[in-house]
């Protein structure tokens, strides 16, 4: 049976538990959530989806974003403080960031200065167009530090097209993390190819929203995809939450 005729399952009984760990919900210090009312509102909206925790993790970029764990923290400090004013079953498990592999990067890691998903994770990505020149020097000296970088969105890349291409990212030590809304044509038809087929390759190890907006978190819940997938994306949901929680999900559909 075709692809197009087999039968889609909507992916929001899958979302029931699930701790999201890449997502732009703080308010005011990146390009996701401008204010705390936005944040607030992104918060009911990840409790409508059944999403019970959120590691906060805005971008760290050099010129445009340079936050630091100071700016991270009093964000996340301010969006806890008005959320006790809401009765909602989402709980915000802490601050970490995407970090951009750029020039500054490297001090950052080496001056401890960094907030990582978990003590042994670390959540980084490039520049859609081109990788750093010194990637392999980025990833050692991630390793070196003790973290195993999780390379965000991998099929957004426009310069990682082959299976060759993600495998030398993975040899290098890499992780790969897929944002939910690249299994629509949000990005663009071709970035959901491509996440569709590292998917089915299983290259996938963990699993994010990559939330800026409460729209996007609305979109994500009308995701459908086929049992296969549905089976594959409740592994990845697992293991991202098992991060946090060793409770397993339920893969029927």
């Amino acid at each position: 049976m075709g692809i197009f005729f087999q039968s889609k399952h909507k992916i929001l009984p899958l979302l029931n538990g699930m701790i999201d760990i890449h997502n732009h919900v703080l308010p005011g210090i990146d390009d996701g959530a401008s204010t705390l009312s936005d944040s607030i509102h992104m918060l009911k909206e990840y409790d409508r989806l059944g999403i019970t925790g959120v590691v906060a993790s805005p971008h760290v970029m050099e010129s445009t974003y340079p936050n630091t764990p100071t700016t991270i923290q009093d964000a996340l400090g301010t969006l806890k403080a008005a959320l006790v004013k809401e009765q909602l079953n989402v709980t915000l498990q802490g601050a970490a960031a995407e970090y951009m592999l750029d020039t500054t990067f490297k001090q950052l890691l080496c001056e401890d200065t960094i907030l990582p998903i978990t003590t042994k994770h670390l959540l980084v990505e490039m520049s859609y167009l081109q990788p750093p020149l010194n990637i392999e020097e980025h990833i050692f000296t991630i390793k070196h530090k003790g973290y195993t970088p999780i390379l965000a969105h991998p099929e957004r890349y426009t310069f990682l097209q082959k299976d060759t291409d993600y495998q030398q990212f993975i040899d290098l030590g890499c992780m790969f993390q897929l944002n939910l809304l690249s299994l629509t044509s949000h990005y663009g038809t071709h970035v959901q190819k491509k996440a569709f087929t590292l998917l089915k390759n299983g290259q996938y190890q963990f699993v994010g929203t990559d939330a800026h907006h409460t729209n996007h978190l609305q979109k994500i819940g009308q995701i459908k995809v086929t049992k296969k997938q549905y089976t594959q994306l409740a592994q990845l949901i697992a293991n991202t939450t098992s991060l946090f929680d060793s409770s397993l999900k339920d893969t029927r559909v």
